[in-house]
């Protein structure tokens, strides 16, 4: 898992990590959560996760196009 919060903490962009491993991240403002009203039952939650500032045009295409994505998906 230390790879992939090292990651996220670079930059390197969306996280998928449970909540008990990111809460102490986003508590302090190193990662922000995204799609926080998407829940998976068999994944945990999906960040998006930058350094900090405005997203990029591509961020936020991307962030648009999983939550659309995201958005017509059962949750069981």
């Amino acid at each position: 898992m230390s790879v992939l919060v090292d990651t996220a903490l670079a930059g390197g962009g969306i996280a998928l990590m449970p909540p008990s491993v990111q809460k102490a991240y986003v508590d302090n403002g190193q990662l922000v959560p995204v799609l926080s009203n998407w829940e998976s039952s068999q994944a945990g939650n999906l960040y998006l996760v930058y350094s900090g500032g405005p997203l990029s045009p591509k961020a936020k295409a991307f962030k648009g196009f999983i939550k659309d994505a995201f958005s017509h998906t059962p949750l069981v």
